[in-house]
């Protein structure tokens, strides 16, 4: 996490990194493969003392278990009221955009239509 939060600290970012999306539990009850620590890395002995001498890669939940809970955890932190609002003024502008954009299309044709008509009278 530390790698991740200096990464995004370069590009002006600094967010709050949680650790909260996988549980002891999940081991049993999506039958995750288990594994032991790594006896090369330098922080084992303090994850031993912590959790025990037992890991699981986070990336062996169900893709759907694991996307509801970051999505979840990202709810939880977000103002919902104002992301909603901001979506409907979005919403507003480009409809607003196509509505000009299609209206000044079918002006252009009916002036084209009436130029063509105009022009086989005049024939």
């Amino acid at each position: 996490m530390r790698s991740l939060r200096e990464r995004l600290g370069d590009l002006g970012s600094r967010p709050e990194l949680i650790k909260s999306v996988l549980l002891f539990e999940d081991i049993d009850r999506y039958g995750l493969p288990p594994d032991f620590t790594k006896t090369t890395d330098t922080r084992r002995s303090s994850f031993i003392a912590k959790w025990g001498d037992v890991w699981v890669e986070l990336d062996a939940l169900p893709i759907e278990v694991l996307r509801a809970r970051i999505v979840a955890e990202f709810e939880a932190r977000m103002d919902l009221g104002a992301l909603a609002g901001r979506k409907r003024k979005s919403a507003s502008f480009w409809s607003r955009r196509w509505r000009r954009r299609h209206d000044e299309r079918w002006r252009q044709m009916q002036q084209t239509t009436a130029a063509r008509q105009a022009v086989k009278t005049a024939s």
